[in-house]
């Protein structure tokens, strides 16, 4: 029995010799390819990372990971990626292979990618400085870019500047430890994030006449053209922060039961943010012309000083802005004369991010308009609440290798209407706040209200070239029994991001 048990034993451990015997060679091959590489020996150090991988199990992942590094300090790309790439299929475990096929990822623009990288080095690592220092950017431009090259383009890379090419025999730019992250002092271009974005659009309004049973284009007066339209721009100053600076202009869409209160405005902000918080502050004018409430045509300007609050993370993003009244209800007419415009704004979206691809938002927004006569005091009011929840799909290279996004929304709206009321400075007279009404004028405590409609949108974006992309949107909305129409407002547009 014993010489049996003997037997096993002997033969067990001639079986296990070749194994033991080729890690430990590994082991050493990969030693002295180390310090070849610190020499800036760098064919030898090749042919040792060589031999190391020739002993074909988990511990040659190190040697094809260094064999990688060697090359990518020589300038070969692809050759480095395909090593770092065969040392993770060796051994899945191996942290720092998957922080430099995801920092290259980084490099080249594919930022989802790059995410997915970052985020397996991570969790096999949690201490990786290398990776954290380019993968908050990394997923904050995967949230933003509208569009990323191929894997191909990877290959075409240039090498970050401290990784030069070995027959310069720059030396005081060379990194001598393996594993260390030769930071990219500068991204290439395509690269590089979004700084400002420029978009223009305009609205078309076919609707349908319930009434009298027929179709019609339902014009929108504007200062400068008939028709609702937006230009907007935004510029970034700060690398790698959501800090920025922006403007819009247009003559608004104001939906199908409003009349155009407002002809024009320009709006200026300036956000600034520290980490995941931003606040900011914002310029508003609105302006008037029209003749609705009174027997000419009034040239009318009002201006809003308004704050902004967001704040954002990985899996949410939170938006606040206001743009608050500024005549106050308690008013002493001897303040001022004539008539006056007086506009309020204010929405509040929130955003939560399913995965990369798909998002849910939900928002509440809110305007009221006043046209005051301070003279005979009387004020009229149109003014309306909304409230709206959507989903957002994205695929990249969906349609002819383009990216494509895709938002459906359903939402309601609440229209106010009180004109003519003779106590304009009094607090719930019925314009704003719902339409309530303390005093109970007409004989109801919401004399405000005026109507309801139900919201269905649809919108898609698809890139066209790299920075440029066009966005429609389809708007259908139903309105009670107070309208008379309702209407399918077609919005098409086109933005550029540099």
């Amino acid at each position: 029995m014993k010489t049996l048990r003997t037997i096993i034993l002997f033969a067990a451990f001639i079986s296990a010799a070749p194994y033991v015997a080729s890690a430990q060679t590994a082991d050493e091959y990969t030693r002295k390819g180390v310090e070849y590489a610190d020499k800036k020996m760098y064919d030898e150090a090749l042919e040792m990372f060589r031999k190391a991988a020739a002993a074909q199990d988990s511990s040659s992942a190190k040697a094809f990971h260094n064999r990688g590094w060697v090359m990518e300090l020589q300038g070969n790309i692809p050759a480095a990626l395909e090593n770092y790439k065969e040392a993770i299929r060796r051994n899945p475990t191996i942290a720092d292979s998957y922080e430099r096929v995801g920092y290259w990822y980084y490099r080249a623009g594919k930022y989802a990618d790059a995410v997915q990288m970052g985020e397996k080095a991570l969790k096999l690592d949690p201490a990786n400085q290398e990776v954290k220092a380019w993968l908050p950017d990394a997923f904050r431009q995967k949230m933003e870019k509208p569009a990323a090259p191929a894997e191909s383009d990877i290959l075409q890379q240039k090498p970050s500047p401290t990784a030069v090419k070995a027959e310069e025999k720059k030396s005081e730019e060379l990194i001598s430890a393996p594993l260390q992250r030769p930071d990219a002092e500068k991204l290439p271009e395509e690269a590089m994030p979004t700084r400002m974005y420029v978009s223009f659009d305009t609205t078309f309004r076919p609707g349908y006449n319930y009434r009298k049973g027929s179709f019609k284009y339902y014009t929108t007066e504007g200062a400068v053209a008939n028709a609702p339209y937006t230009v907007e721009m935004w510029f970034k100053p700060i690398p790698k922060s959501d800090s920025r600076f922006s403007f819009s202009a247009g003559n608004p869409y104001l939906g199908a039961v409003m009349p155009q209160m407002i002809n024009q405005y320009e709006k200026t902000e300036a956000v600034f943010s520290l980490g995941p918080i931003g606040a900011g502050a914002g310029l508003m004018l609105n302006h008037y012309k029209n003749n609705l409430f009174f027997d000419k045509t009034l040239f009318l300007t009002d201006v809003k000083l308004g704050g902004i609050l967001e704040f954002k993370n990985k899996e949410s993003a939170f938006s606040l802005s206001a743009y608050p009244r500024a005549i106050p209800y308690m008013y002493d007419t001897s303040k001022s004369t004539g008539k006056t415009l007086d506009v309020q704004t204010a929405e509040l979206k929130y955003i939560y991010f399913l995965d990369e691809s798909v998002s849910y938002y939900s928002r509440l927004a809110e305007m009221d308009t006043y046209v005051f006569d301070n003279e005979a005091e009387i004020s009229n009011y149109w003014g309306y609440y909304e409230v709206a929840v959507g989903l957002t799909m994205g695929n990249k290279g969906a349609v002819m290798g383009k990216d494509i996004s895709a938002t459906i929304e359903i939402g309601k709206k609440v229209y106010l209407k009180r004109l003519d009321n003779t106590k304009p400075y009094k607090w719930f007279n019925g314009q704003g706040f719902l339409g309530i009404d303390t005093g109970k004028t007409d004989g109801t405590y919401f004399s405000g209200y005026h109507s309801t409609s139900n919201l269905f949108m649809f919108k898609t974006e698809e890139g066209i070239l790299p920075n440029l992309s066009l966005y429609q949107r389809m708007l259908i909305e139903f309105a009670d029994r107070h309208n008379d129409h309702n209407e399918f407002s077609i919005q098409l547009g086109v933005g550029g991001k540099f």
